[in-house]
Parts: structure tokens; sequence; C-alpha cells
């Protein structure tokens, strides 16, 4: 039944992967309304993906990104979803939040920021390093 409805084991493990992306995004909608700023709205995302309950599948999410970059079947989708929707949904909470503007470059950047922290924590864990980068990242978001 599991090779019918994903194809394979990585099938398998990218739909895992892709309902906690899911679920990750969904907590954009969490934000806390206190977020006033493009940098508050970054360090709850941080605060949210990098949460100690989250991080065991930050390697599940990098591990189906280096398959799904080897084209192993039943992955394609995972790479259509990987970035466009953080975008559009954070450039979407911005634009509902009167926020400033925020152009998808931007967004990106953001995104490709805490994916690299995300990273960081989960191979070193050292949250004190991680968190006082990222709050370097919205420290310039500040001063823009």
């Amino acid at each position: 039944m599991l090779l019918y409805h994903f194809g394979s084991r990585a099938g398998l493990v990218a739909a895992v992967a892709a309902a906690v992306e899911e679920r990750q995004r969904a907590l954009l909608a969490a934000v806390p309304a206190e977020a006033s700023t493009q940098a508050d709205v970054v360090e709850a995302v941080w605060r949210q993906v990098s949460d100690p309950a989250v991080l065991p599948f930050v390697p599940l999410f990098f591990e189906v990104l280096g398959q799904a970059l080897q084209h192993r079947p039943g992955t394609e989708a995972f790479l259509e979803n990987l970035t466009a929707p953080w975008i559009d949904e954070g450039l979407a909470l911005v634009r509902e939040r009167g926020l400033g503007e925020l152009t998808s470059a931007e967004a990106r950047v953001a995104v490709a920021v805490v994916r690299g922290l995300l990273v960081d924590l989960a191979a070193t864990g050292d949250r004190a390093a991680a968190d006082e980068a990222l709050a370097r990242f919205t420290a310039l978001l500040r001063s823009s």
C-alpha cells in the first residue's frame, strides 16, 4: 500500500517532510499581533521553526531535500514547494499587517537565513550562536 500511495520509501519520507513544512508555514498565521515590523516577524518565525520540539524534523527536511535534488521518485513536489510558499505567505503576512514594502527577493533572503541557521543549529547544537546570528540579521532589517 505504501508503494501504491507514495511510489517509494523516498516518496513516503517526502510526504512526511512536506506535511511538517506545511504545518510550519501554517504557523505564520500564529505570528503574534505584537510583531509590528518585518524583523519582528522573522524573529517570531525563527522561534517557531527552531523550537526544540521541531528540531528533530530539521534533519528530515534536509534529507528529503538531498533526495529531491537527486531526483528520487516521489520527491518532485517537494522541490516545487520548497521556497515559493514561504515567500508568498510571508509577503501576504507583511502586506496584511501593513509592515512596509517587501520584495520577493528580500523574503527569499529571510527564508535562506532562517534555513541556514537551522542547519547550523541542528549541526552544532549551539543555540546561543544561532540566536545571536538571527539577532544580527534582524538588526540589519531594522536599520534599513
